[in-house]
């Protein structure tokens, strides 16, 4: 399937920040790699909506990622503590979708 340039280039913009950050956590703090997964997971949801791909759990995931994925640089703790609680929030939504 072929995509329109512009999707091309909201594909590629996201693959360079993919590939970017990796090249980053090469040098920066530790605690910058959990902050760019849960980035691109936002930016990923984002890209999923405005391709049409629209998804109510995964729009309300985007919006509490956003507001508290910038803990990492007030409170290390509070973010450990959200980055833990996400996984097992969406670890028993994927296990409804999957019915295990």
């Amino acid at each position: 399937m072929e995509v329109d340039e512009e999707k091309r280039i909201r594909i590629y913009d996201f693959i360079a920040y993919l590939v970017s950050s990796a090249r980053g956590l090469l040098v920066e703090p530790q605690m910058y790699g959990p902050f760019r997964c849960l980035d691109a997971a936002s930016r990923f949801i984002r890209l999923l909506d405005d391709f049409g791909i629209r998804d109510a759990y995964l729009s309300d995931l985007k919006k509490e990622i956003d507001e508290y994925k910038y803990l990492v640089l007030t409170n290390e703790e509070k973010f450990r503590e959200f980055v833990v609680l996400l996984n097992v929030k969406l670890a028993q939504k994927v296990r409804n979708i999957l019915s295990i």
